[in-house]
């Protein structure tokens, strides 16, 4: 389950975040009007189970975020990845409300 949830995760992030000049709010526009509200929420679902999990630890999961989303810039607190991450899922959850 964890690497299924994983390839999810980074699919979506590789497919959307990208190096591009549109903002988070742009990008998550253009995948809401691709996949409709039910696709809007199935990815939710997928990224708040990935967030959620214990397994592997958050230096890991950090690391593959900034990995998958290879166009955005995070920083260097420790945890700016993953906080970006769930800024993300806040964002796809208002979208499908």
């Amino acid at each position: 389950m964890v690497d299924e949830l994983a390839e999810r995760v980074f699919q979506f992030l590789a497919a959307y975040w990208y190096p591009r000049s549109e903002t988070d709010g742009e990008v998550i526009d253009e995948f809401a009007r691709e996949v409709g509200p039910e696709g809007v929420r199935e990815r939710a679902e997928v990224v708040r189970r990935y967030l959620a999990l214990e397994e592997p630890d958050d230096e890991t999961r950090e690391r593959f975020v900034r990995y998958a989303a290879a166009g955005r810039e995070f920083g260097n607190s420790p945890d700016a990845a993953l906080t970006w991450l769930a800024r993300i899922l806040r964002e796809l959850e208002r979208r499908s409300a």
